[in-house]
């Protein structure tokens, strides 16, 4: 594995920054599944970066979040839907006049990071060259999510967002 991501790396075709896909299908093409939807999520992932894979990525470089396809109805198209949610209170005197429309709403957001000796287990970069990202929002908790359903064939996103030297946030999945 590890000099089958070497040399994808090495071609620029391949850089996360302009083809943030590559990686994802090369760790595939090698028998590693991309995300494994078990309790709670796993994505495994690469960055190439600089003809180069990227082995230096600590948690706090990278953001997850994770969707769900839901097929439309009626007419309407289908829709993504964030499973990992937080309650956001309003602020008083915003609203139409001064008044919030709802004390509290949820809102779709990103895993949360886990801190002190559990974060070295969230993120873990292999020593074949690609990184295992566990989530700390387990899925299949009705208690956890709003979404699971038990429809174990529905699609789903798994994307990550890690930016690079340039700057830029690509999409790597």
């Amino acid at each position: 594995m590890q000099q089958t991501l070497s040399t994808a790396a090495a071609q620029a075709s391949n850089d996360t920054a302009i083809n943030p896909t590559a990686a994802f299908t090369v760790l595939q093409a090698a028998g590693l599944p991309a995300v494994t939807v078990n309790s709670p999520p796993k994505v495994n992932f690469a960055v190439f970066t600089g003809g180069k894979v990227k082995s230096d990525l600590a948690l706090s470089n990278v953001t997850f979040v994770i969707a769900k396809l839901v097929p439309g109805s009626n007419g309407d198209p289908d829709k993504w839907v964030n499973y990992v949610y937080r309650a956001e209170t309003a602020t008083a005197g915003v609203g139409p006049n001064g008044k919030p429309v709802l004390a509290t709403a949820l809102q779709a957001t990103s895993d949360t990071k886990q801190t002190g000796t559990a974060a070295a287990a969230q993120l873990v970069y292999n020593p074949d060259g690609y990184y295992t990202y566990t989530f700390t929002t387990d899925i299949k908790n009705p208690t956890k999510t709003l979404l699971f359903g038990g429809n174990s064939r529905a699609a789903r996103l798994a994307e990550t967002q890690v930016p690079l030297q340039s700057g830029s946030t690509p999409r790597t999945g």
